[in-house]
């Protein structure tokens, strides 16, 4: 039987929704500074290197990472097809 392989990130990318995370970001008018504060506030110790890395597809995000940042941004993953 064939080994099957994952599709492989273009551009060096790990993750494909940082830049839908920016966007989602930058319409509540927050810089990534804060929402470094905002998940900070809320009990996640990231960092703003951290952050950028996640926004320009650079980090890997887990399930509840993202679950995480949307509550911080008050958005669902229903938000995500607008």
């Amino acid at each position: 039987m064939a080994r099957r392989t994952s599709p492989q990130p273009s551009e060096g990318k790990l993750n494909l929704l940082g830049p839908k995370l920016r966007l989602l970001r930058e319409s509540k008018g927050w810089r990534q500074i804060d929402l470094v504060f905002h998940l900070q506030k809320a009990g996640w110790d990231i960092d703003p290197v951290t952050a950028n890395k996640i926004e320009n597809g650079l980090r890997t995000l887990t399930d509840i990472e993202l679950l995480f940042i949307l509550k911080v941004l008050k958005r669902r993953l229903s938000d995500w097809q607008k």
